[in-house]
């Protein structure tokens, strides 16, 4: 462990107890552009991973860099698109589960957690996490390193599940965004008591945006293999060239109901129904009350209907 540290440690403060069992307040502690002040608690030494821990943060500056010492690669990866952070909070448990309670401003964006983080030591990608969050202006590409499809988000709520990475994250949101963006397009007003995860969706989601109206509730799962939809839905409003969507000039409204399986016409099986369906196409609309749909398969045929 001591051999991994590169720079000069410099500590000040009032050390009071034994090494297994200490505080340090009016603690000042610096490493490279790493600045810690508070006071630090800890009962448990020397194994460090039964050591709880109370650490209490103010005015300090954070550079994943300069800490590298204490984690291994992967969680070093998940912590160096962060930058250097502001933070003011507490930190309250033991090294692989602990409570974070504070406020970090950085590069990307500004935080607000009071989460609880359980280390999954094997693959830190797979940690889990249950509490609320806020994010403002939080630059979810640049965290993810896909820009083209996720931009800047805004939000507050209630986050609980497992994953770090954008394939790997799968966690149930009850709260408000504000604003996301999505390809190139800021989506707003979105309501949502959903379990998230990479192509799934289950649960509702509310959005009122200039360019897109919807009220949904149901599951989508576009997993390979899977590729079902089971929803209801209440599309008043879908400007799809203006969600960059589109090249051209598309318009829809619609009520649906649907349970289908499949992505293509050969594959599709299930029944949907659009009631009070409309779509414009540049200059040219066309107006239906009711469409259904109906496909179904055997071993010896299938049939489509319309």
């Amino acid at each position: 462990f001591v051999e991994r540290i590169e720079q000069p440690i410099r500590l000040s403060g009032l050390f009071n107890g034994r090494i297994e069992n200490f505080k340090f307040t009016r603690m000042n502690i610096d490493v490279g552009n790493t600045h810690l002040s508070g006071s630090i608690n800890m009962d448990g030494l020397p194994n460090i991973n039964e050591t709880f821990m109370v650490i209490d943060l103010r005015n300090s500056i954070v550079d994943p860099e300069d800490l590298s010492f204490l984690f291994n690669e992967k969680t070093l990866n998940r912590l160096t698109p962060m930058g250097r952070l502001s933070l003011d909070g507490q930190f309250l448990g033991y090294p692989n589960d602990f409570v974070a309670n504070g406020n970090f401003t950085g590069i990307l964006g500004a935080i607000h957690s009071d989460i609880n983080f359980k280390v999954n030591e094997q693959d830190f990608d797979q940690s889990v996490y249950s509490g609320s969050l806020s994010l403002k202006e939080f630059d979810l590409g640049t965290y993810l390193n896909d820009t083209l499809t996720f931009q800047k988000v805004s939000m507050d709520g209630n986050i609980s599940g497992k994953g770090l990475t954008r394939n790997s994250a799968d966690f149930q949101l009850n709260g408000h965004i504000y604003q996301v963006g999505v390809k190139g397009y800021n989506y707003t007003n979105i309501v949502t008591d959903a379990r998230l995860a990479a192509e799934r969706f289950n649960g509702l989601v509310s959005i009122n945006d200039p360019n897109l109206e919807l009220k949904a509730v149901g599951s989508i799962d576009l997993r390979e293999g899977k590729n079902t939809l089971k929803i209801r839905a209440l599309l008043d409003t879908a400007y799809l060239q203006k969600l960059n969507l589109s090249k051209d000039s598309i318009f829809l409204r619609t009520e649906l109901v649907a349970d289908i399986k499949g992505l293509s016409l050969d594959s599709l099986e299930g029944t949907a129904d659009f009631r009070d369906f409309m779509v414009s196409y540049n200059t040219e609309s066309l107006a239906l009350d009711t469409i259904h749909l109906d496909a179904r398969r055997d071993k010896d045929h299938r049939s489509f209907i319309l």
